[in-house]
């Protein structure tokens, strides 16, 4: 009897095969799921995870210049209702540069306020 273990931090699993025949099935199919699975193979920025972009309007955004290009573009763009979420928010913060009177949060908002958003 041929026998696989897979060990994990806190279990051991351990795969019994009756002949050579199956251990060598055993083995192909390991193998051919590991190069399938979107989990073993390299992902974006060194991730064990997958990026999921589909549904989402999620985006990586690098730097704090496209962060602040899409804040601009999302809250001009409003047409229905605004939400800041934001572990620290500066009014006077310009999100464009160069900066112009309308785009400084505090104006921005107050403009679309205006507009009924």
């Amino acid at each position: 009897m041929k026998e696989l273990t897979v060990k994990t931090s806190n279990r051991n699993l351990t795969l019994k095969c009756e002949s050579t025949c199956d251990f060598i099935d055993l083995l192909y199919s390991l193998s051919l799921a590991k190069k399938r699975s979107v989990y073993t193979n390299p992902n974006r920025h060194g991730s064990f995870a997958p990026v999921r972009n589909e549904g989402t309007k999620c985006k990586f955004l690098i730097d704090g210049k496209n962060y602040y290009i899409e804040v601009y573009n999302a809250i001009k763009n409003a047409k229905k209702e605004i939400f800041i979420a934001d572990w620290w928010f500066y009014p006077k913060l310009y999100l464009t540069r160069p900066g112009t009177y309308e785009s400084t949060i505090d104006n921005l908002l107050l403009k679309k306020a205006k507009e009924g958003v």
